[in-house]
This record gives C-alpha cells, structure tokens and sequence, in this order.
C-alpha cells in the first residue's frame, strides 16, 4: 500500500495547504476530488477501454460524395468559419468536404475555457511532480496489457499496407511520459481528468454533434487524446497528416481546442494549415521523416497561398479530418506556453484499433 493510501485524509489536508486562502482554488478541488474518488475513476477508465477490447474495426466504405475529384473542389485556401450558434452537422460536413477543417467561434464559454486550463495545468502538475506521493497515487494508470494483446495481429497486417502506422504496443512503455519536449500528456493518464472531459462535452452537446456527423456514436482512444501546454518549435518544422499513424479505412474527426489566443495577430504560436480537401495521404518521402511533408512539396503543388495561419481565440474548436496538413506555428520572437487539448474522435463503428479506443 502506497503512502498517500495509507494515510488518505491526513494526505488531503496536507495537499490544500499548498494553496493559499481560505477558498479552493479549482485546481485544490481537483486534487481533492482525486483523491477520495480515484478508485472510482480509474474503474470507469478500465470499463470505457475494455468496452472495445475484444471489438474489430468494420471497413469503411465512403459515399459517393467523397469520391468527388478532389482539384474540383479546390478554392480561395481559406479556412472556413461559424459561429457557435450557427453550427449543425450539415455545416460541419460541407466545411470539412470543402476545405478539410472549420473553425467554430465561441464553442466553449469563458468559464469552461478555465475550468479546461486548470485541467491542463492539474495534468502538469501531477506529471511534473511524479515521485510524489500524492502524484503517485492520483496517477495510478490502467493496465493496457490485456487490451494491448489484441492489438498486436492488427499492427503487423496494417504495416505491410502503411510502415507509418504506430506501434502503439511499444508506445505503451512510456505512457506517462511527456510527449516529445513539451508538457503535453495523455488524458487518460489522469482517469479523474477523462470523466471531467467527458461530462464538459457532454454538457456542451459536442457528443450529440459527433452522433449526427458519423451516424454513430463516437468514441475517442487512449493515444489521440492529448492535453497540451506546449512551447513553440525553435525552428520551422515540416506538415503531417495524423492519418499516417492512423490509416484511412476509419471515420475520425479532430476537435483541437485552443485554450490560448494563438495564431496570426497574437504572440502565441497557432497552427499552419493547409485547408485543401483530401481524401487520402499526401505523397511520402519530401519531409525530413518519412511521415512528414516538406512545405515546398506543398507549395509546389498548391501554391504559397495554399499554407494559412488561422487567429485563434481561447474557447474556439476547430475541427479536421485525419487528411489535413498542419502543423505548430514557428515564431521566432516568442517562448509563450500554448495551451490546448487535442481530441481526435472516432465512429465507433470505423475505429483505429492501434490507438486504443475507449467508449463515450
């Protein structure tokens, strides 16, 4: 039995002296609530994941529509936008059959914009502060062993189809790493963190916006989805589409929630797009890695115009498909954090098996 467990309350008075006041902070209240309910969460993490343990993606078949030439739909390069009370799922669709990606004004309020930050900078705590008792205990992680099994006979039939698609067995060992050089972790490394998303989504009726754009309920995995409090590359870096780890036989949709005014007009870095309709991988081997896509590959064929750089503003969600070309802003003159939380959603019917799906 681990420190913190074995002596629960006196662990949680310790923890609200680390903040001043005589009134909870937000991020006193999560820590408080991880705490006394940590079992619970950690349970309802391993139910929402083992929902999809013994399940196989079906092959996705596109509609007709999809299958439209895709230099027809070639336009301005703008990257569409709509306010918050204007979006269905009819808007949603044309946008990402259009210009791959949308941009959503005023999706989440100001206060739901804070409770995300405090969620981001709860996760870089715990992980920040790992050989804590306290942190040890409020980070105990699910064991994806069994679930993982399962998975190996689809990895290895997948890569002969495409070498980029991840590995997600081996990915397993550094679950509760950092991501690259940044402050950027797994949500579901934080179980507590996992319902808490969940419920805010719920609440802001993205999960009903997602049933209708896949006819299905959506679902979400253990590794594309990210809370970030990420610093700028120090140098320009190539695009990538993350349906390279992925596939393309599944339906998916990303919703990156910028919890910083980022992009043009603002000393945060945003992201570059390239707001183009694909509807498959764009061609290998002209980024440094060979699943990245060197900027004069792109420009070479779509023009200097076709690389745009959205404003951002905190509480806008803006969503993508698997094919779209991004990557992070370079900016020279800035070393501001950028905080978001990137969610990348699946039909639960077309679903990458590699990234481990869990149940809404």
């Amino acid at each position: 039995m681990d420190q913190f467990r074995a002596t629960p309350t006196r662990s949680v008075f310790a923890l609200l002296t680390l903040f001043p006041g005589s009134i909870l902070t937000r991020k006193a209240l999560l820590y408080l609530d991880g705490a006394l309910k940590r079992d619970k969460y950690l349970s309802t993490l391993g139910r929402r994941i083992d929902h999809f343990k013994d399940r196989q993606s079906s092959s996705l078949t596109r509609v007709s529509d999809d299958d439209v030439d895709e230099e027809s739909l070639l336009g301005d390069y703008a990257v569409p936008e709509v306010d918050a009370t204007a979006l269905d799922s009819h808007a949603l669709h044309r946008a990402i059959r259009q210009n791959g990606c949308l941009i959503v004004r005023n999706f989440f309020s100001a206060n739901e914009v804070k409770d995300m930050r405090t969620y981001v900078d709860y996760s870089v705590s715990l992980h920040s502060n790992k050989d804590s008792a306290i942190s040890r205990y409020l980070t105990k992680s699910v064991n994806l062993d069994e679930v993982l099994k399962n998975t190996v006979e689809d990895i290895r039939v997948k890569q002969q189809e495409n070498s980029t698609y991840f590995n997600t067995v081996k990915m397993a060992r550094n679950f509760s790493q950092a991501l690259g050089k940044h402050n950027s972790f797994f949500v579901a490394r934080t179980p507590l963190l996992t319902e808490k998303i969940l419920q805010l989504f719920t609440k802001t009726h993205l999960k009903k916006l997602l049933s209708k754009y896949f006819k299905n309920d959506p679902c979400l995995s253990i590794y594309k989805w990210v809370i970030r409090k990420s610093q700028p590359p120090k140098n320009i870096i190539d695009f990538h589409q993350d349906g390279a780890f992925m596939g393309d036989d599944i339906a998916t949709l990303n919703c990156w929630i910028p919890l910083s005014d980022c992009g043009t007009g603002y000393s945060v870095h945003g992201l570059d797009v390239i707001p183009v309709p694909l509807k498959h991988l764009f061609s290998k081997g002209s980024g440094v890695l060979d699943w990245t896509i060197s900027a004069q590959a792109i420009t070479d064929k779509y023009g200097e115009s076709a690389i745009v750089t959205p404003t951002f503003r905190k509480g806008d969600a803006f969503f993508f498909d698997q094919f779209l070309m991004h990557r992070s802003q370079y900016l020279a003159d800035s070393s501001e954090s950028r905080y978001a939380i990137e969610n990348w959603f699946f039909d639960s019917k077309y679903f990458p098996k590699n990234q481990v799906p869990l149940k809404w």
